[in-house]
């Protein structure tokens, strides 16, 4: 067990690094940041696709059948295809569903809330607030994203430093 810490620390300065430089960019530039995102996403679909089809291609010398690596090759291009074709679509999609659910639950919270007969204050004011958070997710669905996005980016940047932090007072408790 202290070989796997030893090893998880080893990389933590990178890591640390890492989520700071990413937690930046997003922050900065959320537009660019999703766009990315969605070309690094594609990009991934499409590197399986093309491995999936060299193998079918090496199965199909060695056995004169294809088996079911094509199939799947075809079915990672058509995916990259369509996140790189509809990513915009498919990212307004996500915020107003997530958004909907948001309210919904918010608005389960403040029945539940109305019928409590203690500690109603805090619940009401919190039931409100999700309800409200819900309904400017689901109606304003892009600006929300990229703030969702920046909000990410500064998480991405305390996570990096808190792992920059732990990293060096490790390294001194282990000396």
């Amino acid at each position: 067990m202290e070989a796997f810490f030893q090893q998880f620390q080893k990389y933590a300065i990178l890591r640390g690094i890492a989520y700071v430089l990413v937690g930046v960019f997003a922050f900065s530039n959320p537009g660019f940041f999703f766009k990315a995102i969605i070309y690094f996403i594609a990009g991934y679909f499409l590197l399986m696709g093309i491995i999936n089809c060299l193998a079918a291609l090496r199965l199909h010398k060695e056995t004169g059948s294809y088996g079911f690596s094509m199939a799947t090759s075809l079915f990672f291009i058509l995916l990259a295809l369509i996140v790189l074709f509809f990513s915009k679509a498919i990212l307004s999609v996500i915020p107003f569903f997530l958004g909907l659910l948001i309210v919904v639950n918010g608005a389960s919270q403040l029945l539940q809330a109305l019928n409590a007969t203690k500690a109603k204050g805090a619940w009401l004011f919190f039931s409100g607030l999700m309800i409200i958070a819900g309904l400017i997710l689901m109606f304003n669905p892009f600006k929300t994203l990229l703030v969702v996005c920046q909000v990410f980016g500064i998480l991405l940047i305390f996570n990096g430093l808190s792992e920059l932090i732990n990293y060096f007072q490790l390294k001194k408790l282990y000396k």
